[in-house]
């Protein structure tokens, strides 16, 4: 006795309903869920997302540059070479961007360009913390819990900035 099973055309049945069942689970898991309501992403949703997920990147970029360019001006006698080394990587770093942090960007490189400057004595000190200060302020209107008490990110408050106000001494930050 013989017997003869054919899956001809039965195991493409049974992988295209495999196929099925894991885009049904792996969409509903990747379906984004706004107020209880499944949201149906449209290409031009999507690529609103990935301008966003790019924005927000930037703009970490952002204060972490702004950072060391404070860092740079709190010394007591900066490193000349140092701040033209951190200034052309600054601008070769944000020269592109999301038109979201454009204003941003360009206020991030005028400090480090100010901020070189000093550091070479081209100009008095006060005018890279001025230029650091208004970079500071572009990149806090950037972020998503601007204003929020609850915000402890890197820019959260101006206590790292004390030795960067008008008037004040340089003291390491």
């Amino acid at each position: 006795m013989e017997i003869s099973l054919d899956f001809g055309k039965a195991w493409k049945t049974g992988l295209a309903l495999f196929v099925a069942l894991a885009l049904l689970f792996v969409g509903r898991a990747a379906t984004p869920v706004a107020a209880d309501n499944l949201a149906i992403l449209t290409p031009d949703r999507w690529q609103a997302a990935a301008l966003a997920r790019k924005a927000g990147a930037e703009i970490v970029r952002l204060a972490a540059d702004v950072q060391a360019l404070h860092g740079l001006a709190a010394r007591e006698t900066p490193d000349a070479i140092q701040a033209m080394l951190l200034a052309q990587r600054i601008y070769a770093g944000h020269r592109q961007g999301t038109t979201a942090t454009a204003p941003a960007r360009q206020t991030l490189i005028s400090a480090a360009e100010a901020t070189a400057r000093y550091a070479s004595g081209g100009v008095p000190r006060q005018t890279a913390v001025d230029a650091i200060n208004i970079a500071l302020e572009r990149i806090r209107v950037l972020t998503p819990a601007h204003g929020a008490e609850s915000n402890r990110g890197p820019l959260a408050d101006d206590s790292h900035l004390g030795s960067v106000r008008p008037g004040a001494t340089p003291t390491p930050g």
